[in-house]
């Protein structure tokens, strides 16, 4: 019961400071880089991300505007590419 108090008092003061947390969190996240010499990257920035979500600080990638394409342009088509070579 008091660990559930801790953490959720701990929450709480996350919230009114995240982007504080966030930099805290980098910086551990760099510290242990350095120290294993970049050999546990992936794994470090995926501790380091669950740490972020479990606190609730983590960056959402902002959505995409509205105006913006959602589908890759089409390739040229075989018939039209041909004319263009045989044009050059």
């Amino acid at each position: 019961m008091v660990l559930t108090n801790l953490i959720n008092k701990a929450k709480g003061l996350v919230q009114k400071n995240p982007e504080k947390v966030r930099a805290v969190i980098d910086r551990v996240e760099e510290t242990i880089d350095k120290t294993t010499g970049g050999k546990y990257s992936d794994k470090i920035h995926q501790a380091a991300d669950t740490v972020e979500e479990q606190l609730g600080v983590a960056v959402v990638p902002e959505e995409a505007p509205a105006d913006a394409p959602t589908e890759a342009p089409q390739a040229v088509s075989d018939e039209h590419a041909s004319a263009e070579s045989e044009v050059t």
